[in-house]
């Protein structure tokens, strides 16, 4: 008996050794073993990664939206280059960019491999960082931009992987996988998994409560301010705003009149007459500006000069004050796995009777504090007669 006790006393100790000599003392400081896995990215392509990742190259800045939520406090030191847009995120989203900035000064020391967007690309200079993966955004693959397929070629035959994600085409559908697939590339499976619990809760209500409405649609039209008042700037059909206002339970009036992207008649849109609109910013440098440096009373101001186009007097949603401006960082180029604040935001402007409860601001802020490095501040979400 007593020699069954000792050797159970010892497969008990050996155990704790391997543990200890395996994990350390210290589980949260742990690091996974670098280990070959595929994954099957946003584009439907298998890819071979060694994980976690320790250098990635962002092939469009603005993904870092994403990375650094799921790679968290340390998301700069992982990301050895960036693509800048043709409007670069420190221009085309400068208020994030300078938020970002304001508590890490170094992120404007990231290195520039170019766009394929701009035809700048640089297969060279990827290839001089030596990252593990290169991440791009899905659109890129989409938009069929000039020599995408010949340098993601070039990059896989010196060993360097790429993968597609996406939480902007359909960000709904997209996101969770595309977190999910970040946190697998990085060894963050954990924190990605409560990111995506975040997430699937907040956008699960929306959608139940949408389920129970049985009233008419109401029709919506959304542009992007970046042009000002005085000019009208894009508008889109099945993707970005244009998608969101869909899964809102709106009707997007763009549908089956704009392609994809591009500007509406104004003639159309005083015939439609819309129940609702929403103007997205910040764009340089004369559209309405939410964001995190917003000044509520000066945005609403910059919102208000949208309806003082001509004929715009006579819209139902300007009579009715249904008039809206919202941060273009929940979507568009600007993608982000916050996206779920912007889905709550248009289902209480199109439905304000059955979302009255619900305050996606408190939400989105709560998200911030949880996955985000930096903190919320400003104002992201603006009606007219707020």
């Amino acid at each position: 008996m007593r020699t069954g006790k000792v050797k159970l006393l010892s497969i008990v100790l050996v155990s704790v050794l391997i543990a200890l000599l395996a994990g350390g003392c210290d589980t949260k400081d742990r690091m996974p073993a670098p280990t070959r896995i595929t994954v099957t990215d946003m584009a439907g392509r298998q890819v071979s990664v060694t994980v976690p990742v320790k250098k990635v190259v962002l092939g469009y800045d603005k993904d870092f939206y994403t990375f650094a939520a799921v790679a968290g406090e340390e998301f700069l030191r992982k990301i050895a280059g960036w693509g800048k847009t043709a409007l670069r995120l420190s221009a085309w989203d400068q208020d994030t960019y300078l938020k970002y900035k304001e508590k890490y000064p170094e992120i404007e020391a990231i290195p520039d491999v170019g766009s394929h967007a701009k035809g700048s690309f640089s297969v060279e200079k990827v290839i001089s960082l030596k990252p593990d993966v290169v991440i791009f955004p899905l659109w890129v693959l989409l938009n069929k931009y000039e020599g995408t397929a010949e340098d993601i070629a070039r990059m896989e035959e010196v060993g360097i992987p790429t993968v597609f994600l996406d939480c902007s085409e359909k960000p709904l559908e997209n996101t969770i996988p595309s977190i999910l697939l970040l946190g697998a590339l990085l060894g963050k499976e954990k924190r990605a998994q409560e990111i995506v619990d975040f997430y699937k809760k907040r956008v699960d209500e929306v959608v139940s409560r949408l389920q129970k409405i049985k009233k008419p649609k109401p029709r919506v039209y959304v542009e992007n301010g970046s042009k000002g008042p005085s000019e009208y700037s894009w508008t889109c059909t099945n993707c970005s705003w244009g998608y969101m206002v869909v899964r809102a339970g709106g009707i997007n009036i763009a549908e089956g009149i704009i392609k994809r992207w591009g500007p509406i008649a104004p003639e159309y849109l005083l015939k439609t007459n819309p129940d609702v609109i929403i103007i997205a910013g910040p764009e340089p440098p004369r559209s309405m500006r939410p964001g995190y440096h917003a000044n509520p009373e000066e945005s609403r101001r910059l919102l208000k000069a949208f309806t003082e186009r001509p004929g715009w007097n006579t819209l139902s949603a300007v009579k009715s004050g249904r008039v809206y401006g919202v941060f273009n960082s929940y979507l568009n180029s600007n993608p982000s796995n916050y996206n779920f604040a912007a889905l709550e935001a248009v289902a209480k402007w199109l439905y304000p009777d059955e979302f009255k409860d619900l305050d996606p601001e408190a939400n989105l802020r709560e998200f911030h504090r949880k996955f985000l490095p930096i903190d919320y501040s400003g104002a992201w979400m603006i009606g007219i007669q707020d």
